[in-house]
C-alpha cells in the first residue's frame, strides 16, 4: 500500500474518534498511534468530561501507546490526528521521540507543526520528526465546523460556544485566528502587549539615563501602544520554590531526574509532584505537568486561572504548552534550561501574542539550589549508580551548576556535540544609496557584516531598483546580456556617453534604458535657462540604437531627469515631426513647446514597428495641472530661478503649464491621426493630458504613451524580472533598504514592494537606510518589520557618503540586522 493511501486509511480511524468525541459533546478531534502498521492506541478529546487541560486527543493516544509498548519512548510510531497539534501535544511528540506526525486540518491560531511554530524541525531541540499535513483536511475541518454549527444552533451555549468560534472558521478558510480569548466576547486577536524592561546608561554629553529611557519609551509606545514599559522586578516566589525543591529531592530518592513542582491557589499548595517518567514509562510524566493535572482534579475544573506553578527547572515546550491551555496566571522557575526551555531560553511562549493566553513568568528563583540538586544527582549517577539512558541526561543537567548550561548536552542517542550553529537563509534586495553606492555594493558590504555575526548564514543578493537609478544594473545582474555604450546628445546639446542593457528575452532581445543616462539631472546646472532648453533627444537615440540591434521590447526607467520638454526631443530623435505654425521644427526643450502647432508621429511609429515599449514608473502625476510635470518637477530643475516672489513664480508656472497643455492637445491629435491602437495592458484615454504617469520625467511619460507604451509599476516589474519571488521562496529573512526612507517609500518604492511580497509569505523584513523620517507608520504597515539606520556614530554628510564610511556603516548594519533576526528566533 502506498504511503498516501496508508495515511488516508489511518486518518479515517482518527476521524472515527473525532465523531465519537462529538457524540460525547466534546470538541471533535481524534487521534490514533500506529506502530509497525497497526493501531496500538486511539483517543479523542476529553477535556470537558475529565476536567483535564491535558486531555487532548493526540496527547491521550500517545500516553496510551506508551503503556501499550511498556516504554516511554515512542520511536517507530506515527501519530495521526485530525487537527494540527498545539504546543503541548507537539512538545510531547518531541519528548516521546515519535517518528512522524500526520494531521488533517491546519490550526492557524495555535498549530505548532507549521502554522505558528515548526517544533518538529527545530535543530535546537534534542529530537526532530517528520510531518505530513493536510491529509483528508476537508473532512477533518468539516467534522469540526458541523459540530460547532450545531452548537451555535442551541445544543450548548457556555464554554464550548467560544470554542465554536475558534474551530468553525477552519472550513471557511479564516482559520482559528477568528477566535476570541477564552472568557471574553468575540473580538479580533488582541494587540501585542509585551513587557519591556528599560535599563539604559546615560548618553554622556547628551542626556541622563532617565531622559534616554523616557524618550525611548515614547518610541516604544508609538509603535506598540499596548507595551508595558517598566523597570520594576517581580516578586521572587521563594517559598513556593522551596516546596518544589522538596519534591525534586523526593524524585532523586526514587531514582528519577530531580525536578519538582507545586501549584499554588489562593496562597495554598493544592498539588505537588515530581518527575516519574521512568517509573511510569510515561513521556508526559514531568513534574509540573503532573502537578497541573492534579491541580485541575483538586479544583474540579480544567482551567487553572488564579494558579501559580512553581518548578525547579524551566519548563519544556510540552509543559509550557499545558500552561497556555490551562490558563495559568503565573509560572516561577529556578534553573534555566538553555537546551529546551520554553519560557525564556529557546522560546517565550508565555508572552506570544498569537496564542490565546499569556501569563507572567519569574525566572531564576533559588536557581543555584535548583541546579545543584540536578548536578549532585548526575554526579552520583556517573559514579556508578546507573549507566544507561539517564547517563545521557546527566550530561544535559550536570552542566547547569558549572555554568556551561544544558547546551553542553548531547542528542538522546547520539555522541556529544555542540548545538548546531544557526544557518538562516538571508535574501538581500536593497536599492542603491544615491550619491554613495550602487545596489550591488550596498548588498556586498551588508553581507560582510551578516557573515561576520553569523558565519553559517546563506546569503543571496538581488540588486534592486524601482524604475529609477540602478535599474539597468539590477536587470543586468539578473538577466545577463551586454551593456551597450553610445555617444548621444545630452540634455543641453553637449555629447555624452550613455549606456543601456541589451539581453536575451523569451520573445527575442530586450533592452533596458535609463533615461537619466542621456538626460539626467547631473548634466544640468539647474538654472532657468537649463530648465527651458533641456531636451530628451539623446534618449530617443538610445532607443533607435536598441531597435537597430533587434530589440523586441524596451523597458524605460524614467527617473532622475533634467528635462521638462514633454518628451518632445525623444520623439524628434525617433523621426516624429513637431512643427510650429509656419511648418518649421520647434526649438528644443520646454521653451519649444510654446510654438508647437502640429505633431506627426508616423515616422516614429514606423521606426519602432515590432518593438514593445514598457515604462517602469511608480509616478502617477498627470501631464498638466496642479500635479503636472511643470508644477511638480520644474522648480527642482531650476525653472523658478530668478523669481523674486510667489506671484512671479506663479505667473511663470501658469505660462509654462499652458505651453504643456497645447503640446498635449497636439499629441492627442497626432495619436488619433496615426491610429495608435490601445493594446493589452495599455491605458485607454481620450487625452494624454490627465493620464496618471504622463507627467513622469518632465512629461516623457506622455510621449511614450502616445507611441502605445504600456505603463507598469517600476518596483513590481523589476521584482518580477530579477526573479524575486523564486529567491524569496528560499529565504528566512529579507533585508531591503534605500538611502532615505520616509512615508513616500510606502507608495510604490522598491523596499516596500519587496516587503509586501515577503509579508504575504510570512518572511520577516528588515530595512537598512542611510536616513529616515521621524514617523514611518505607513512603512511599517506596509510590511517592513524593522528600520535600521546605518550610521555608526555622528558624522558629516559628505563623510557618511564616502565609500569607506559607507562600507563600514553597512557592514555594522548588516551585523545588527542578522543579530536582531537571531534574537527574535530565540523568543
Amino acid at each position: 500500500m502506498e504511503r498516501g493511501e496508508q495515511d488516508e486509511r489511518f486518518m479515517r480511524e482518527a476521524l472515527a474518534e473525532a465523531r465519537a468525541a462529538a457524540a460525547a459533546g466534546e470538541v471533535p478531534i481524534g487521534a490514533v498511534v500506529v506502530h509497525e502498521g497497526e493501531v496500538i492506541a486511539r483517543a479523542h478529546n476529553r477535556r470537558e468530561l475529565d476536567d483535564d487541560p491535558s486531555a487532548h486527543a493526540e496527547f491521550l493516544a500517545m500516553t496510551a501507546a506508551a503503556r501499550a509498548l511498556g516504554r516511554w519512548r515512542l520511536s517507530g510510531c506515527t501519530v495521526y490526528v485530525t487537527l494540527e497539534p498545539c504546543l503541548m501535544c507537539a512538545g510531547l511528540m518531541v519528548n516521546a521521540r515519535v517518528d512522524r506526525c500526520v494531521y488533517g486540518a491546519a490550526d492557524p491560531k495555535g498549530g505548532a507543526l507549521g502554522s505558528l511554530y515548526r517544533l518538529h524541525d527545530d535543530a535546537r531541540l534534542n529530537h526532530r520528526f517528520a510531518v505530513t499535513a493536510g491529509v483528508l483536511a476537508d473532512a477533518c475541518a468539516g467534522v469540526l465546523s458541523d459540530f460547532f454549527a450545531n452548537l451555535r444552533a442551541g445544543a450548548r451555549a457556555d464554554g464550548d460556544a467560544h470554542e465554536a468560534k475558534r474551530a468553525a472558521a477552519l472550513r471557511d478558510g479564516a482559520g482559528a485566528r477568528a477566535a476570541c480569548c477564552e472568557d471574553a466576547p468575540c473580538a479580533a486577536t488582541p494587540a501585542p502587549a509585551p513587557r519591556v524592561l528599560l535599563a539604559i546608561d546615560s548618553f554622556k554629553g547628551s542626556a541622563m539615563s532617565a531622559e534616554v529611557e523616557a524618550w525611548a519609551a515614547e518610541g516604544i509606545r508609538h509603535a506598540c501602544p499596548g507595551a508595558r514599559v517598566t523597570a520594576l522586578p517581580m516578586a521572587d516566589g521563594g517559598e513556593g520554590t522551596v516546596e518544589a525543591l522538596a519534591e525534586a529531592r523526593a524524585a532523586a530518592a526514587a531514582g528519577e531526574v530531580p525536578i519538582g513542582a507545586v501549584v499554588v491557589h489562593e496562597g495554598e499548595v493544592i498539588a505537588r509532584a515530581h518527575n516519574r517518567r521512568e517509573l511510569d514509562d510515561d513521556p508526559s510524566a514531568h513534574a509540573e505537568f503532573l502537578a497541573m493535572t492534579a491541580a485541575a482534579r483538586a479544583l474540579g475544573r480544567w482551567r487553572l486561572s488564579g494558579c501559580t506553578v512553581y518548578v525547579t527547572l524551566e519548563p519544556c515546550l510540552m509543559c509550557a504548552g499545558l500552561m497556555v491551555n490551562a490558563r495559568v496566571d503565573r509560572c516561577v522557575y529556578g534553573a534555566a534550561d538553555p537546551k529546551g526551555g520554553a519560557l525564556g531560553s529557546l522560546y517565550r511562549l508565555h508572552d506570544d501574542a498569537r496564542l490565546n493566553h499569556r501569563f507572567a513568568v519569574t525566572a531564576g528563583v533559588l536557581a543555584d539550589a535548583c541546579a545543584g540538586v540536578l548536578s549532585d544527582f548526575f554526579a552520583n549517577l556517573r559514579a556508578g549508580a546507573r549507566a544507561d539512558g539517564d547517563a545521557h541526561e546527566a550530561k544535559r543537567a550536570a552542566a547547569l551548576r558549572d555554568g556551561a548550561g544544558a547546551r553542553a548536552a548531547c542528542c538522546e542517542d547520539a555522541p556529544c556535540a555542540a548545538t548546531p550553529a544557526p544557518a538562516p537563509r538571508v535574501l538581500l534586495a536593497i536599492d542603491s544609496f544615491k550619491g554613495s553606492a550602487m545596489s550591488a555594493e550596498v548588498e556586498a558590504w551588508a553581507a560582510e557584516g551578516i557573515r561576520h555575526a553569523c558565519p553559517g548564514a546563506r546569503v543571496t543578493a538581488l540588486p534592486m531598483a524601482d524604475g529609477g537609478e540602478g535599474t539597468v544594473e539590477a536587470l543586468h545582474r539578473a538577466l545577463g546580456g551586454a551593456i551597450v555604450t553610445r555617444r548621444v546628445a545630452g540634455p543641453l546639446d553637449e555629447q555624452v556617453d550613455a549606456s543601456y542593457l541589451l539581453a536575451d528575452g523569451a520573445d527575442g532581445p530586450v533592452a533596458a534604458i535609463e533615461m537619466a543616462e542621456a538626460a539626467g539631472i547631473e548634466y544640468s546646472p539647474c538654472t532657468h535657462e537649463a530648465a527651458l532648453h533641456a531636451s530628451t533627444y539623446g534618449v530617443g537615440e538610445l532607443l533607435l540604437d536598441a531597435v537597430a540591434r533587434g530589440a523586441r521590447r524596451a523597458y524605460f526607467a524614467i527617473g532622475g531627469s533634467a528635462t521638462n520638454d514633454g518628451g518632445a526631443g525623444f520623439l524628434q530623435a525617433l523621426g516624429a515631426r513637431l512643427l510650429d505654425a509656419h511648418g518649421e521644427e520647434i526649438a528644443p526643450g520646454l521653451a519649444g513647446l510654446r510654438d508647437v502647432a502640429r505633431v506627426d508621429l508616423s515616422a516614429a511609429l514606423a521606426a519602432l514597428q515590432g518593438c514593445e515599449l514598457v515604462v517602469l514608473s511608480d509616478v502617477d502625476n498627470p501631464l498638466v495641472g496642479a500635479r503636472g510635470a511643470v508644477r511638480m518637477y520644474g522648480p527642482q530643475k531650476g525653472l523658478l530661478e530668478g523669481c523674486v516672489d510667489e506671484a512671479g513664480a506663479e505667473e511663470r508656472l501658469v505660462a509654462c503649464d499652458r505651453w504643456m497643455v497645447g503640446y498635449g492637445r497636439a499629441l492627442d491629435a497626432a495619436r488619433t491621426a496615426a491610429g495608435v491602437p490601445a493594446g493589452e495592458g495599455r491605458p485607454r484615454f481620450r487625452s494624454v493630458l490627465g493620464v496618471p504617469g504622463a507627467g513622469a520625467a518632465g512629461g516623457l511619460g506622455a510621449a511614450l504613451l502616445v507611441l502605445g507604451a504600456r505603463m507598469t509599476s517600476g518596483a513590481s516589474a523589476v521584482l518580477d524580472l530579477i526573479g524575486f519571488d523564486a529567491a524569496l521562496a528560499e529565504a528566512d529573512l529579507l533585508i531591503t533598504g534605500e538611502g532615505f526612507m520616509d512615508e513616500q517609500t510606502a507608495h510604490g518604492k522598491a523596499p516596500v514592494g519587496a516587503a509586501a511580497r515577503a509579508h504575504r509569505r510570512g518572511v520577516p523584513t528588515i530595512a537598512l537606510v542611510g536616513g529616515r523620517a521621524d514617523v514611518l507608520d505607513d512603512v511599517y504597515a506596509a510590511g517592513i518589520g524593522l528600520v535600521l539606520p546605518i550610521v555608526r556614530r555622528p558624522m558629516a554628510l559628505d563623510r557618511a557618503l564616502s565609500r569607506d564610511e559607507a562600507r563600514a556603516n553597512l557592514r555594522a548594519a548588516g551585523e545588527a540586522a542578522i543579530r536582531a533576526y537571531l534574537l527574535g528566533q530565540t523568543w
